[in-house]
C-alpha cells in the first residue's frame, strides 16, 4: 500500500511539473510578446498557489528517490563464475600430490567494479547542465527574459517573476538535457558504445553471470 501511494504521488508530481511548466509557458508567450499583451503574469502575493505545487512536485520526486535508492540498497546481487580449472599444481615442492589450480578472482572483482560504476550512469550530464545552465541565465543575463516587461528583446536587469522565471529556467533545461540525449544516441552510443551493452559484452568475456534479485 505504501509503495502504491509513492508511486502514485509520483506520476502525480509529473503531472504537476509539466502541467506548470505548460501553464507558465502560456503566460510567457502571451505576455511578453510585443505585439500584444494578451495576459497579465501573476504577482509575487498571488503565486501561493503556484509555489505549494511546486512544492507538492518536488516532495513526490524527492520521495521517489528515496524510494529507488531504498530498493537499490535492498536489492541481491549475485555474480557467478563458471570458470573452470586450468591445470594442476604441486602442493609442496618434491610432492606427487597436485590440486587443481585456483581460478584467479580479478575477472570477479573487474566485474563488480563496472557493475558499481554503470549505476551512476546517465543519459544526461547534470553537473554540465548545470554550468551550461548558469552560462546562459547569469552569464548571457537570460534570466532577465523573466521580468515583468513585456517584451522578449529587453534583457534590462531587474527583478524576476516567479512563474515566468521558472518557465524560462526549464525550458533552457530541457533544451540542454535534449540535446545531450540526441548527442549520446546519434554520436556517442555509435562511437564509444552503450555502457550497459559494454557490460553484457564484459560478462560474457568473463564467463560470469549477473543474477540481480528484488525483495
Amino acid at each position: 500500500a505504501l509503495r502504491a501511494i509513492i508511486l502514485l504521488w509520483d506520476s502525480g508530481s509529473d503531472f504537476l511539473f509539466w502541467l506548470l511548466f505548460g501553464i507558465c509557458s502560456y503566460w510567457f508567450l502571451f505576455f511578453k510578446t510585443p505585439a500584444i499583451v494578451a495576459v497579465l503574469v501573476p504577482a509575487a502575493k498571488d503565486a501561493t498557489p503556484f509555489m505549494t505545487l511546486i512544492i507538492l512536485a518536488f516532495v513526490g520526486k524527492a520521495v521517489r528517490t528515496i524510494d529507488i535508492l531504498w530498493g537499490q540498497t535492498h536489492t541481491d546481487i549475485f555474480f557467478i563464475d563458471w570458470e573452470k580449472s586450468r591445470g594442476r599444481l604441486l602442493l609442496q615442492a618434491g610432492d606427487t600430490q597436485t590440486a587443481h589450480a585456483p581460478i584467479s578472482i580479478w575477472r570477479m572483482l573487474m566485474v563488480a567494479n563496472e557493475w558499481n560504476e554503470i549505476q551512476a550512469s546517465r543519459h544526461t550530464s547534470v553537473a554540465f547542465t548545470l554550468i551550461l545552465l548558469a552560462l546562459l541565465l547569469r552569464g548571457l543575463g537570460l534570466e532577465y527574459l523573466a521580468t515583468s516587461q513585456p517584451n522578449t528583446s529587453n534583457l534590462t536587469p531587474g527583478p524576476t517573476n516567479q512563474v515566468l522565471r521558472f518557465a524560462v529556467t526549464t525550458f533552457f533545461w530541457l533544451l540542454i538535457s535534449l540535446a545531450q540525449a540526441l548527442y549520446r544516441y546519434i554520436i556517442g552510443y555509435r562511437l564509444f558504445g552503450d555502457k550497459l551493452t559494454q557490460f553484457q559484452d564484459l560478462l560474457s568475456l568473463a564467463n560470469i553471470s549477473c543474477f540481480v534479485l528484488k525483495d
